[in-house]
C-alpha cells in the first residue's frame, strides 16, 4: 500500500512472511472477469475480521480511493477471505461465483528446515490377498505438512494406487514377488523432502497360483491401452479418445490356460478366452473387437483356469464394479478469478520494482500463433477441471487435445464456439497425474501448444 503496486497472487493455503515482503503496508485486491463488475462483497474472518463492499474498481478490502490503497498490517496467523462479485452496486443484484481462499501471515526470519517422510513399516501379504494399505507420515521442525507423494521405486508388476497424495493410500493388482514404494512430503513453505522407502513382499498363494490381477481398457481402434480400471471407477466417454472400447484381464503369470469373464448391469455378456489377450468382449489374433458400453453400472468378474474352455482348476477371481457415463461440463459465465489467469487466488499489492518478478505466469506457450498472446489456461497444475480461453478463436469449430509424455492423444474435445471466442472447462478428472501437452486449434488458426501439469 506504500506504492500501490502489486506483490504477488495469493494461493489457496499461501503463506505470506512479513520478513521477506518489502512492506507491512499491505491491502488485497479481488480480480474479476469481466474486469468490471456492479460490486464486490469481502468477508475475511479468522486472526482479524473485516467485511468490506466496493463498488468501483479496483476491488479493494481495505479500501481505497482513486487507486491510492489504504494500508493494512496484519496481525500473525490463519485468515478466511471470501469474494463475491454482483451485478449492482452495493452487493446488490445477481451474485456471481465465491471465490474463497485460506491464508497465513508469519513473520519468521530463519531458513526453514526440510520436513522428514516416513514411508511406514515394511507389509508382507499372501495371494489370493493383492492390496495393502500403505502406512506414511510426514514430520516438519518449523511448520506443517501440506503434501504427500508416492512413487513406485521397483517390483514384478505395476501397482494401482488408489491415491499418490494420501499420507494412508491402498496399493491393489499386486502379484508375487518384491514391491518397494517410496514417499516424498512437503511443508507448508514448499521444501520438499528426502524420499523415504516402503517393502511390500507379496508371497505366492497356496493353491495353483493363477489370479486375475487388473483389468486394462483397451482403444478397440488402434488395439493400444487406454488405462487400469480401479474398483469403482468413473468411465467418462466424453474424455476417451474413443468410444470403441473393449478389457483385458490380466493375469499372473501371464499365460494361464483360460480366463471366463462375466459382465453384469447395464449390459449382460458372459465370454472365456483360451490365449492371451484375454478380452473380455472377444479379439482375433489380438485385433480387439468393438464394445460401445451403454451408459449405467457394470459388475465385471473374471475367474482364471488351468485348462481351456474353462475347465480344470479355477485360481483366484476378481470382481470389480464401474460406471459409464458421458458428460461434458460447460463454465458459468461471471466468476471471479485473478488477473494472471493461472489459478483461481486474490492478489496482493506493494512495490512497483518487484512487480516485473512477480508476475510470473504458469501459462507456458511453446508455439506462435495469431491468438496465443489472448489465450488464458488455468489452473496450473490442475486437479480436475482445466479452464481454456482464447478470445479471438472466432472460428466456430476449436479441437482441443491432450498429449501423454509419449506423444499419445489422451483427450479430444471439438468445441462450437458460435463465433464468440473459446471459453471451456476441459474435465481432466480422469487424467492420471503427470505432464501433458495441451493443443488448441481450428482450420484457420496455427495451433498453440502449453505445458499442463496434472495432479
Amino acid at each position: 500500500a506504500d506504492t500501490d503496486q502489486p506483490i504477488q497472487t495469493i494461493a489457496n493455503g499461501a503463506t505470506l512472511n512479513l520478513a521477506s515482503l518489502p512492506t507491512r503496508n499491505l491491502n488485497i485486491r479481488a480480480n474479476t472477469s469481466p474486469a468490471t463488475v456492479g460490486s464486490v462483497k469481502f468477508i475475511l474472518s479468522g486472526t482479524q475480521s473485516r467485511t468490506q463492499t466496493q463498488s468501483g474498481a479496483p476491488y479493494a478490502l481495505f479500501s481505497e480511493s482513486d487507486g491510492n490503497y489504504s494500508a493494512w498490517t496484519p496481525t500473525l496467523g490463519t485468515y478466511n477471505l471470501e469474494g463475491t462479485p454482483y451485478t449492482s452496486s452495493g452487493a446488490t443484484g445477481t451474485a456471481g461465483i465465491k471465490l474463497a481462499i485460506t491464508f497465513t501471515v508469519t513473520n519468521q526470519t530463519t531458513s526453514n528446515a526440510a520436513p522428514i517422510a516416513n514411508a511406514g513399516p515394511d507389509k508382507s501379504i499372501t495371494l489370493p490377498t493383492a492390496s495393502v494399505q500403505l502406512n506414511g507420515s510426514g514430520t516438519d521442525s518449523n511448520g506443517s505438512i501440506a503434501g504427500y507423494s508416492w512413487t513406485q521405486v521397483s517390483g514384478p508388476g505395476t501397482a494401482v494406487f488408489s491415491s499418490k497424495t494420501v499420507a494412508a493410500p491402498t496399493v491393489s493388482s499386486l502379484v508375487a514377488g518384491t514391491y518397494v514404494f517410496g514417499l516424498t512430503v512437503k511443508d507448508n513453505a514448499g521444501a520438499s523432502s528426502a524420499s523415504d522407502r516402503v517393502t511390500v513382499q507379496v508371497n505366492s498363494s497356496t493353491s495353483n497360483g493363477q489370479q486375475v490381477v487388473s483389468f486394462t481398457l483397451i482403444n478397440a481402434d488402434t488395439d493400444q491401452e487406454i488405462k487400469t480400471i480401479a474398483p469403482n471407477a468413473t468411465l467418462n466417454l466424453a474424455n476417451l479418445p474413443t468410444k470403441n472400447l473393449n478389457i483385458r484381464v490380466n493375469t499372473y503369470p501371464e499365460r494361464v490356460g483360460s480366463v471366463v469373464s462375466i459382465v453384469s448391469g447395464a449390459r449382460s455378456t458372459k465370454s472365456t478366452q483360451g490365449g492371451r489377450p484375454y478380452s473380455v468382449f472377444g479379439d482375433d489374433g489380438g485385433n480387439y473387437l468393438s464394445w460401445v458400453p451403454a451408459l449405467g453400472t457394470y459388475t465385471l468378474k473374471a475367474t482364471p483356469y488351468t485348462a481351456s474352455g474353462g475347465t480344470g482348476t479355477a485360481g483366484t477371481s476378481l470382481t470389480i464394479n464401474f460406471t459409464v457415463v458421458n458428460q461434458t461440463t460447460m463454465l458459468a459465465t461471471s466468476t471471479l478469478s485473478t488477473e494472471m489467469f493461472a489459478s483461481e487466488e486474490s492478489e496482493l499489492l506493494a512495490d512497483p520494482d518487484d512487480s516485473n518478478e512477480a508476475a510470473t505466469t504458469q501459462e507456458t506457450v511453446i508455439q506462435e500463433s495469431d491468438f496465443a498472446e489472448t489465450m488464458a489456461v488455468y489452473p496450473n497444475p490442475a486437479t480436475s477441471k482445466l479452464q481454456i480461453e482464447a478470445s479471438e478463436l472466432t472460428n466456430s469449430a476449436v479441437t482441443i487435445r491432450m498429449f501423454n509424455q509419449t506423444g499419445m492423444v489422451v483427450l479430444t474435445k471439438t468445441v462450437d464456439t458460435d463465433g464468440n471466442g473459446l471459453n471451456y472447462v476441459l474435465d481432466i478428472s480422469e487424467l492420471i497425474s503427470g505432464r501433458y501437452i495441451l493443443e488448441v486449434s481450428s482450420k484457420d488458426a496455427t495451433p498453440v501448444r502449453t505445458h499442463i501439469m496434472v495432479e
